[in-house]
């Protein structure tokens, strides 16, 4: 029905609009909510926003340096976003990748200063600039969990571990180093892995083999919570009251029969209801009224993270509540379509469609638009905005998406291929043919399928050209092209017919 198969479900919203609130500003971990923090610095996140959108725009230009300077002044008054962090990250990517001679000196000038947050920058400067390198990461992690950056902490760790574990020299400090971090941390998984990694490049360390022993104990006991049996939070935080433990184990067990979610509802609607701005709840009631699925549920739903964006300005909860609004699009557009085919050849019935699925193309480029506004990082988001803007003939804005979303290599093949075919739509037919040659280049990584789509691709591009301007080698390539092709797989597309048109161009032209 479409080029792009728009209608499936991407990564970058999970099936079952599970409800959001992931994006917005993380937490700060021990940095205060406001005013003066420790350290010396001043805690804004209103000057800290302004910044952040200086560089999102900045970013989206292709000026990384700039947008890494941004984020960095801004990451001075709210070092604990989490978001602007990865931002920060994905623009030195960008940076790096672009400019084999990066350095972080120049950027410094950003965040001249002698206070622990100037620290900490530095340190996720210099791990930005140099990402494999253990010292420069296991730094920027200390630097982070010494201000008391718990959120942003907890997710450098893996990324740490992975970078000191690919060292040709591991050296025990990096390890012993980041042990101490993650056990602070309460991570206790990473920080045993990283001290049994200690152990085996020294193990005549005793001391410390019996620390890791210990440490590994402790990482059981805190999994099962046994360590604070008593405590909210602790092991009765897994079992609760006894009331509420039945009616989920009960719904669990019944595959959530009427009575059990009747009761369920109840429970989850009463804490939603004394508590409408706790994040947790907000999100276990919308995924409940989403699972349930009565009349009218999805509406509530939708209405309930809506206000939970307004209220806490998470950009995740807007997205749970826009999946809502396409899921229910998709549903109308199927019946529409149902309705379509069963009276065939009905014009009306046609045209009503044609009118319903444009109306949904429009809804999801128009949510896509946002979703890349507030993850502007995200080249997945701009590659699915790329394809519905193709649909809908807005080739030059498709154009920009698929440009960006080629940077990313595990979209680079899906995005050449949708760029070949947007010059391909606008008849600039030697641009598409070079963007389905670099496409193919990778082939070899490319599964069988894709690599087909772009031999395609470049056929037909080729095939263009050979009848504009009356070119013998771009028609006999082309031919090539399709022969290959029909030899792989020879029910693909119209590659029969088109064999057959190709050949009848050549012998014209020749002839």
């Amino acid at each position: 029905m479409a080029i792009f198969g728009w209608k499936k479900s991407t990564d970058t919203s999970k099936d079952g609009a599970a409800a959001g609130g992931g994006a917005g500003g993380a937490g700060t971990g021990g940095v205060g909510s406001g005013g003066t923090g420790a350290g010396g610095f001043e805690f804004s996140p209103e000057k800290a926003r302004r910044w952040f959108d200086h560089a999102r725009v900045s970013h989206e230009a292709g000026n990384y340096e700039y947008a890494m300077t941004c984020w960095l002044s801004g990451l001075r008054f709210d070092p604990g976003n989490l978001e602007s962090v990865k931002a920060f990250t994905a623009s030195a990517r960008m940076y790096t990748d672009g400019n084999k001679k990066a350095s972080s000196r120049e950027l410094q000038k950003a965040i001249i200063g002698k206070t622990d947050v100037d620290k900490y920058l530095t340190a996720l400067l210099e791990w930005a600039c140099k990402p494999i390198d253990p010292e420069y990461a296991v730094a920027a992690a200390a630097a982070s969990a010494m201000i008391g950056l718990s959120t942003v902490t907890q997710w450098m760790l893996p990324t740490t571990l992975k970078v000191i574990g690919s060292d040709p020299k591991p050296r025990k400090a990096n390890f012993v180093k980041l042990m101490e971090i993650a056990e602070k941390q309460e991570q206790f998984d990473i920080a045993v892995t990283a001290g049994d990694t200690a152990v085996r490049l020294d193990p005549a360390d005793n001391k410390l083999s019996a620390y890791v022993r210990n440490l590994s104990a402790q990482s059981s006991i805190s999994r099962g919570g046994f360590d604070k049996t008593g405590e909210e939070g602790g092991f009765r935080q897994n079992i609760r009251n006894a009331d509420k433990q039945r009616m989920i184990n009960e719904a669990e067990r019944t595959g959530k029969t009427e009575s059990g979610m009747a009761g369920l509802m109840a429970v989850t609607r009463a804490e939603y209801d004394a508590n409408p701005l706790d994040k947790p709840t907000i999100k276990k009631y919308a995924n409940l009224l989403l699972e349930r699925r009565a009349a009218g549920d999805e509406d509530v739903a939708h209405a309930v993270l809506l206000k939970a964006h307004t209220a806490t300005n998470e950009f995740g909860f807007r997205e749970a509540a826009g999946e809502i609004k396409l899921r229910q699009g998709r549903r109308a557009l199927k019946a529409i379509q149902v309705t379509m085919d069963a009276g065939a050849g009905d014009e009306a019935a046609k045209a009503n469609f044609a009118g319903a699925y444009r109306a949904q193309l429009e809804l999801e480029a128009a949510e896509y638009h946002e979703r890349a506004k507030a993850y502007p990082t995200n080249l997945a988001i701009k590659l699915e905005l790329g394809k519905r803007q193709f649909e809908l003939g807005q080739y030059q804005e498709a154009i920009d998406q698929f440009q960006q979303a080629k940077a990313d290599q595990k979209l680079r093949a899906p995005a050449l291929h949708a760029l070949g075919l947007a010059f391909q739509a606008i008849e600039w037919h030697d641009e598409a043919i070079d963007t389905f040659r670099l496409g193919l280049e990778g082939a070899s990584e490319l599964g069988e399928l894709a690599g087909l789509d772009l031999k395609y691709g470049l056929m037909v591009s080729l095939q263009k050209r050979a009848d504009e301007m009356k070119d013998v080698p771009s028609a006999e390539e082309a031919l090539k092209l399709a022969s290959n092709i029909a030899l792989q797989q020879i029910n693909f597309k119209d590659i029969r017919a088109r064999r057959e048109s190709i050949k009848a161009l050549v012998i014209r032209l020749k002839g």
